[in-house]
This record gives structure tokens, sequence and C-alpha cells, in this order.
């Protein structure tokens, strides 16, 4: 069997960030596998399988060092048709923390960046607080999820 060179001592990101996929995944022993593997969220057999077909979609579909995987649908699987890449700030945007907020007077924001905008741009811990499911008075408003 042919070896492809980026796994031990040769480690490329991209190697790296396959294998962390699969961790996440398969491996209960992982600090994420909570929020990956045991909620549901697996990998195609095609990347399963071997580390050569997820490189191939990767340098096909846009892959730069400065960019990071990103599910498009959060509850879905890693998969060729499920996964984008994106800068950490539009990964950010797709988390399943940052849902729809409202404030106590009824506006609503599509993303705690949005609210974080209309309080002219400042970023606090109270604001944070919201984008980790908890509610918060930041600048005078309940702000909570929809």
């Amino acid at each position: 069997m042919r070896s492809h060179g980026e796994a031990g001592a040769n480690k490329t990101r991209l190697y790296s960030i396959w294998r962390g996929i699969i961790n996440r995944c398969s491996d209960r022993n992982n600090k994420n596998f909570h929020q990956y593997g045991g909620r549901g969220i697996v990998v195609c057999a095609e990347w399963r399988c071997g580390y050569e077909p997820f490189r191939d979609w990767a340098l096909q579909s846009g892959y730069r060092p400065d960019l990071t995987i990103d599910r498009k649908d959060n509850d879905g699987p890693y998969s060729p048709s499920n996964c984008q890449w994106a800068t950490r700030l539009e990964q950010n945007r797709n988390k399943r923390s940052c849902r729809p907020v409202v404030r106590s007077d009824g506006l609503t924001f599509s993303t705690i960046s949005a609210a974080r905008e209309s309080v002219g741009g400042a970023w606090d811990s109270k604001i944070v607080a919201v984008c980790r499911g908890r509610r918060s008075t930041a600048y005078g408003y309940g702000w909570q999820y929809l």
C-alpha cells in the first residue's frame, strides 16, 4: 500500500484536520466527542475509510491554510455535500450557539453579531453570555434566544 506521506513526522495541517474530524466523531475519549459523535455526527464512509479522498475533496473545494472546515448543517455529517471551507468569522456565524436572538422590546436579530452592531459594535461578557445560551441584560435589554 502506498503512503500519502502526510502523517507522522511529515504531518500536514490538512491531515490534522481530517484526523481531528475522525477522532471527534468516533473516539469516546476525545474531549469533544459529546459535541460530535456523542450527538450523532458521523463521517461519511468515503472519508472515514481513508485520508486521500478527504484530501482530494479539500483541494478541489478551495482549501487554503487560513480556512477551517465547516458543516453547512450543524446536525449533518462530515461529507462532501455538507462541508465547505470557511473563515473563522464565517464559521462562527454557523455555530449552534449563535441562533437568532430577541430583545425584551421585541426587536429580533438574526445573530448575536447583528445584535452587537445594534448597540454600537460593543462586545462584552454580557453579550457573549447570550451566545452561550444564557439570558442577559446587556445595555438595558433582556436578550434571549428565540
